[in-house]
């Protein structure tokens, strides 16, 4: 692979300084001339009528600017694909949903005029879990949710819907199996992203222009999905991201918009910017958690490792408010191909409404979930044939060229364009020395004392990193300065850098010589933003786009100066010069012109032909006493063409670790009321830097078939995926059960211990 001279080596990070001197503003941070303040009064109860509000003495402290409920707020809501959760309404439909909303000229006198505001409610059963809101006897939540089972179709005019798979003919496929297995598993912790930093955004009218500020991941993602709940024109949004200190998915468009909608209506009512920011509770008990769900799974099997028939029934919980959940099944449903491709595919997923907080993005969108009902009955069908999961993988990958359906956007039939995961799965089993420590399903890998030590894998992909079309300007000023106008947010993993490095690279430019601008939704072409692994390939690809479209101008017009074609001309750091006579000259301004510019116009028309591909591979010991599990090593092992940023991507793989405890100990406990019990950094429990495990990375870098940027098009999203089915698979073969809920605690596997040798 050819050298180059910004891709793949580390620089200074745009901000870095910013970031570690305190300089940086996230939301918490930004303030407006006269900005007024807001607080939330929020429901006890998971579902309930509201019979009275009385919000007098909290208008008569002085201070308070507004106060707004049901009776007095805009006829705003929030979902897909009709607006059915009312940002206030006479219902509370989650423990900590909206009774109504206060602003006032500080924070202590919003909370003082909230806890003046009376509420009297009626309480109603609450739906707090799956089967709860699919018994024939549950209460409908919305009348446009017959059945509490969402509508397929996320937008209106859609002619397809996200949530299914057809192929072939299962029936027929399961006849031709050797052996058929049935198996179903439960992710049901409505687990946290936890970003360090709790949401926060400033909402300011200007007329019937609104402008929000705040930590939102996608400027333009989030204009699109909030715009419509009020009632206005997209247009008529302007989005301006601050720092954000962290996403995982979770903020690229603030939970549903309720936060937004919040503040907005507050500054249309007092004709001030209201700044509404989330404390630390609330940003576990409402923002958003994953979705939680249950896959009920069949796969038949030939003795060689063929897949001859999957059929899958997947139900996913929307929580209170369905929205983008249809999106995360059919992202999810990509996962299926990777782990099991077959000639006959019948899965079909759905989301139901519930009362409990709102789920929604999170790493891993949809194919962690579904990728770990497939792996749990995929592992079972292999002990049945005595085949281990790495032969299997090696045999049945997924392989450049090879088709497959992709439900997302209702996309279709694909090729894939590689690469081949074959060389990951052997870099990374030869790493771990996979095949002398593997003795078997249901055999640990060495015993001692109560001690048992056992291995597993895991492998997970998407397909989705070149999702959405996007679009994205190279501007070259006549002094040699580059700008970048890019929807590109920074919020952790270094997108903005990545795409500073193409525009530079293709320029043939010092990076110091290259701006980005801020995604400014008003200043930057519309773009779906830094979401889904698709920064690198989409907004790559826009940008490499733009850069050339600018070079060539640039170069055709110094042709005329020179003399000679554009293509005997070449550029380095603002000069323009003749291949091979490097002393044949001249600077941009010469063919730019004092004080003008040149504009290149990038438009990437979207793809979902690439898949990243991700295995882990993990050994575990078990105390048999104590039901302990520690997590002795773990591999992983991925390609992402070409690495952009080395630290960067390091970054992203050595935050695997919540995906082994989604297996292990992260856990959102809930009461029969509804409520959250682990609503802090303490009773919620994540991994620390000092339980971290012996870990190692793995890279390749093969340019995929795919026209990508200089062969990169990403690589970190899917850390998280693999971890559990790798853990199921270890405990497996500790323990002799399978584990089919989450997470496995030290005091399920002492039960399981227990119940196995009675």
């Amino acid at each position: 692979m050819a050298e180059l001279r910004h891709i793949g080596k580390d620089a200074p990070r745009m901000g870095a300084r910013d970031i570690v001197t305190g300089r940086a503003k996230y939301a918490q941070d930004l303030r407006r001339p006269r900005m007024l303040y807001a607080k939330v009064l929020r429901s006890p109860y998971a579902y309930a009528k509201i019979l009275d509000i009385d919000v007098s003495r909290a208008l008569e402290l002085p201070g308070v600017e507004a106060v707004l409920t049901y009776k007095n707020a805009p006829d705003w809501g929030i979902g897909m694909p009709t607006n059915h959760k009312k940002m206030l309404s006479d219902t509370v439909h989650f423990v900590g949903d909206a009774a109504a909303l206060i602003a006032a000229q500080t924070e202590d006198i919003a909370e003082e005029a909230r806890d003046l505001i009376e509420v009297t409610y009626e309480p109603m059963k609450p739906i707090l879990s799956i089967e709860e809101a699919l018994a024939e006897d549950a209460p409908q939540l919305y009348p446009e949710i017959p059945g509490n089972i969402s509508p397929a179709k996320p937008f209106a005019d859609q002619h397809m819907a996200f949530n299914s798979v057809y192929l072939g003919d299962v029936k027929k496929g399961f006849e031709e199996a050797d052996v058929v297995v049935e198996n179903v598993s439960v992710l049901d912790n409505a687990q946290n992203p936890l970003p360090p930093e709790s949401p926060g955004v400033i909402a300011e009218w200007e007329g019937e222009y609104l402008t929000v500020r705040g930590s939102m991941s996608s400027s333009g993602l989030c204009k699109m999905m909030n715009a419509p709940c009020m009632k206005i024109p997209i247009s008529n949004m302007r989005v301006i991201p601050a720092y954000v200190g962290g996403s995982y998915g979770s903020k690229h468009f603030s939970s549903q918009g309720l936060i937004i909608l919040y503040a907005s209506a507050l500054a249309k009512a007092t004709s001030r910017p209201v700044g509404l920011f989330y404390d630390r509770e609330e940003h576990f008990t409402v923002q958003t958690g994953r979705m939680n769900s249950i896959g009920h799974y069949k796969i038949g099997m030939k003795k060689d490792g063929t897949v001859t028939a999957i059929q899958g029934d997947w139900t996913g919980e929307s929580g209170a408010c369905h929205g983008e959940q249809y999106l995360i099944v059919g992202v999810g449903l990509i996962s299926q191909p990777i782990l099991a491709q077959s000639k006959n595919v019948d899965i079909t997923g759905r989301c139901v409404v519930t009362n409990r907080m709102c789920s929604g993005a999170f790493r891993g969108y949809g194919y962690l979930e579904n990728g770990v009902h497939i792996s749990n009955a995929l592992y079972k069908a292999l002990e049945k044939i005595d085949m281990d999961p790495y032969t299997y993988f090696c045999k049945n990958r997924l392989k450049v060229d090879d088709e497959f359906f992709h439900a997302y956007m209702c996309s279709g039939i694909h090729k894939c364009a590689g690469p081949d995961p074959l060389a990951l799965l052997q870099a990374g089993a030869e790493a771990f020395h996979w095949e002398e420590k593997w003795k078997g399903y249901g055999a640990p890998t060495s015993e001692e004392g109560n001690k048992i030590r056992a291995v597993g894998m895991g492998l997970c992909g998407q397909t989705d990193t070149g999702e959405n079309a996007a679009q994205e300007n190279v501007q070259l000023n006549f002094d040699g300065g580059v700008v970048v106008y890019c929807a590109a947010t920074e919020f952790g993993p270094g997108t903005r850098d990545v795409v500073r490095k193409i525009a530079a690279e293709e320029l043939n430019v010092q990076l110091e010589m290259v701006q980005v601008t801020p995604s400014d939704s008003i200043s930057v072409p519309y773009d779906w933003g830094s979401t889904g692994s698709r920064s690198t390939y989409a907004m790559g690809s826009s940008v490499l786009m733009a850069a050339k479209s600018a070079k060539a101008q640039l170069l055709q017009k110094a042709s005329h100066i020179l003399q000679c074609p554009p293509e005997a001309l070449e550029t380095r750091d603002g000069l323009i010069t003749i291949q091979g006579h490097p002393e044949a000259c001249i600077p941009w301004i010469a063919a730019i012109g004092f004080n003008q510019c040149i504009t290149g116009v990038g438009e990437f028309p979207g793809a979902y032909n690439v898949a990243i591909h991700q295995a882990q591979y993990i050994e575990i010991e078990v105390d048999k006493e104590t039901g302990k599990i520690t997590v002795v090593e773990q591999i992983c092992s991925t390609d992402c063409g070409r690495v952009v940023n080395p630290t960067a991507l390091k970054g992203q793989l050595d935050g695997y670790f919540p995906g082994i405890d989604l297996a292990l100990r992260e856990e959102t406990v809930w009461d029969d009321e509804g409520r959250i019990l682990t609503a802090n950094m303490i009773d919620y429990k994540t991994r620390t830097w000092n339980d971290m495990p012996k870990h190692q990375n793995v890279v390749l870098e093969t340019p995929p078939k795919a026209d990508v940027p200089f062969g990169a098009f990403g690589g970190g999203e899917p850390s998280l995926a693999p971890g559990i089915p790798a853990i199921t698979l270890a405990l497996y073969n500790a323990t002799g059960v399978w584990f089919n809920n989450y997470p496995v605690t030290p005091n399920v596997i002492l039960d399981a211990l227990k119940a196995k040798k009675s």
